[in-house]
């Protein structure tokens, strides 16, 4: 389909009805917009395909959308664009409504030694610049008093892992709710001339008083859901330190600029 600068409604071609037993795709380029109801209805048992942005980027593997290669991607000179973006308003009010901008779900239902993700995001920085990060999430609130409260847990990301409610159950692998890694790809990675490097920060940002009110409200970790016991059979102990043993080591962490250590007691040590 070739550009339009004006908007476009689909047209018969372009709308799919009832059954289709051989693959198609549906290639766009240029400017296209759709308004009204487009839909594909039926049962499509084939390969469909929309491919994006084929005037810049090369055809890739998806089986659904897709636009662009790592050889060939989808590219813009134009600052502060985005390759996709969805501004997504509910104003339901539901009791227990549940709204999502984007619902993915990943069902691996094939045994094999691979594994898979259901999001995968990652930024490659091929020129200098100031500020890169793989994924940047925010929750953000109204600034207006009154109508944008949060009564129950607001967390700008989630995380969870689910351990299935079955008795037999029998996992032999590494499970944790999340992994924070720094990997390095060669013999030759070395971080030496940096400023700062750490595998977690935690930062108190943005307006200066503001962050004082915080410092005075704010755990560096919450830790909920743990019993503390006596012991060392609990994640959490209440046993007393009276001394750090010999065999103790410490976990070292940046506090200001400043390092500290938090100490780790062997269990036949803690006392």
């Amino acid at each position: 389909m070739a550009g339009n600068t004006h908007a476009q409604k689909m047209n018969e071609s372009q709308l799919v009805h009832g059954s289709v037993d051989d693959g198609f795709d549906l290639t766009f380029s240029g400017d296209h917009t759709f308004s009204g109801a487009n839909t594909v209805s039926g049962v499509q048992t084939n390969s469909a395909r929309v491919v994006l942005g084929v005037g810049s980027g090369g055809d890739n593997e998806a089986v659904a959308i897709g636009g662009g290669t790592s050889a060939l991607p989808i590219t813009t000179a134009t600052a502060n664009k985005n390759a996709m973006e969805l501004r997504f308003e509910s104003t339901a009010t539901t009791a227990g409504s549940d709204t999502r901008t984007s619902y993915m779900a990943l069902y691996l239902a094939g045994a094999t030694t691979g594994g898979g993700d259901c999001l995968r995001a990652i930024t490659h920085v091929e020129a200098n610049l100031a500020n890169a990060r793989g994924a940047h999430i925010s929750l953000d609130f109204l600034k207006t008093a009154g109508t944008s409260e949060c009564s129950g847990l607001g967390a700008a990301v989630g995380a969870t892992l689910h351990i299935p409610d079955i008795a037999s159950w029998a996992p032999t692998g590494t499970l944790c709710g999340a992994q924070i890694e720094i990997y390095s790809d060669g013999a030759a990675s070395d971080p030496a001339g940096l400023t700062e490097l750490s595998v977690l920060r935690l930062s108190n940002s943005g307006d200066a008083t503001g962050k004082a009110d915080v410092d005075t409200d704010a755990s560096i970790i919450s830790i909920q859901g743990f019993t503390a016991a006596s012991g060392v059979t609990n994640a959490v102990s209440s046993t007393a330190l009276t001394e750090i043993g010999l065999s103790s080591i410490g976990l070292r962490v940046n506090v200001g600029g400043s390092i500290y250590y938090i100490p780790a007691v062997p269990s036949a040590e803690w006392n």
